[in-house]
């Protein structure tokens, strides 16, 4: 599995079917504010949703056409709904 350490603090990790979800409740949560910036989160109805985002991301990282990470996933979402310290990380 791709993991990358930015520094002491911040890895980015592909992002796997375990992620779903943890990244479905983050887009729940924000579902409102979201909306403005997320064309796809009206067609995010289930975590099955989530996990089917998640597994056409791992087609695109095994092709060389795309990187999908929890970490770029949970940044974006937490800046935007400002509260990047009141969430728990996913594992790396």
């Amino acid at each position: 599995m791709f993991v990358h350490k930015v520094d002491r603090e911040l890895s980015l990790k592909l992002a796997g079917p375990e992620d779903a979800d943890a990244l479905f409740q983050l887009t729940e949560g924000s579902r409102e504010y979201l909306r403005e910036w997320l064309p796809w989160l009206d067609f995010t109805k289930t975590v099955e949703d989530t996990k089917s985002f998640i597994e056409s991301g791992r087609r695109g990282f095994s092709e060389n056409k795309s990187m999908t990470t929890m970490e770029s996933i949970m940044v974006t979402l937490l800046v935007r709904q400002g509260s990047m310290k009141s969430t728990t990380p996913i594992k790396s």
